[in-house]
């Protein structure tokens, strides 16, 4: 892929990546509505509308989705994103979900490298040939993470706590994380940007699996992703910045992103540290954490999330 062709979609991922705040703003609704509340609650409501709106326009016989009306070509990204969307669903008591995050995830498997370390290619064929070419860090993690999703709602759990396994060793072993600018993992095999939100969600990942299951080498590897991006990526202004950038001489792109902020929020001790002493001691609080929250520009942005923030005003 020529350098143009390849920052062009670098940059058209990273705004696609943006306007998945829309469907997660729509999860993170979801999960405030109790069960007894969601026949009378627009939220509920508009969460099922755009289901059905996926399910008429996007989802193909073969249970992937394509990437917009009449496209014959589907994306791991949306595909785990929409089997996120769905297990949101689900896990607030409506059953009839299921069936869509469970047959998408089955048909996840042709996405699937058939290599030593596997590892989701970035897309395909609507009927799952054709996988092939780049890899993605955030691609696997999002998959990862939802995965775990799906695990904690107690859909097929063996099975989706083992590919979220299966994740974590393609990122411990495709070698994407290397020393070039002190540690980090690239964003592609391309390897050409190593960029905030595809650690933080590499972070996350590594986190939910080392409280699952105690296993000691998630755990070094979500320490060493966070020493990186705190000693790397974490501005003088109190949010992180977006990338190193080989292509440019490995110069540092310090523009400050809401998504990459937004993964960052959770992943860097406002969830999950916070919860376990085995990572980071909880009798102290996550200052960066809290200065990403309260930051100007971000409180800006997220003006109308004023209630979701409040409750870290306490860490």
């Amino acid at each position: 892929m020529e350098r143009g062709q390849t920052m062009a979609f670098h940059l058209l991922k990273h705004m696609f990546t943006r306007c998945l705040g829309v469907l997660a703003c729509i999860v993170v609704l979801i999960t405030t509505i109790s069960v007894h509340a969601q026949t009378s609650s627009v939220y509920w409501t508009n969460a099922q509308n755009t289901h059905n709106f996926v399910y008429a326009n996007l989802l193909t016989p073969y249970k992937s989705y394509r990437i917009a009306p009449g496209s014959s070509t589907t994306r791991e990204w949306y595909n785990v994103s929409q089997i996120y969307a769905d297990t949101a669903l689900y896990k607030e008591g409506d059953t009839r979900y299921a069936p869509y995050v469970n047959n998408t995830y089955s048909f996840m498997n042709n996405m699937w490298a058939k290599t030593r370390v596997g590892g989701y290619y970035a897309a395909a064929n609507i009927d799952g040939t054709g996988a092939a070419g780049d890899q993605y860090v955030d691609d696997n993690s999002l998959a990862g993470n939802v995965y775990l999703d799906a695990y904690e709602a107690k859909l097929q759990q063996a099975a989706y706590l083992a590919s979220a396994e299966a994740i974590a060793n393609w990122l411990m072993y495709k070698g994407l994380w290397d020393n070039t600018y002190g540690g980090g993992f690239w964003w592609s095999t391309q390897r050409q940007v190593k960029p905030t939100q595809s650690n933080g969600l590499a972070l996350q990942l590594f986190i939910r699996l080392y409280e699952i299951t105690g296993k000691s080498y998630y755990q070094s590897w979500a320490t060493s992703i966070k020493n990186w991006l705190e000693s790397q990526m974490y501005g003088n202004n109190g949010l992180y910045i977006w990338e190193f950038d080989s292509t440019q001489g490995g110069a540092k792109q310090t523009a400050n992103f809401t998504y990459d902020n937004a993964i960052m929020i959770e992943a860097d001790s406002c969830r999950r540290f916070m919860r376990t002493d085995r990572i980071r001691s909880n009798s102290s609080r996550n200052d960066k954490c809290f200065g990403i929250v309260h930051n100007k520009w971000l409180e800006r942005t997220c003006r109308t999330f004023d209630d979701h923030l409040a409750p870290f005003d306490e860490i």
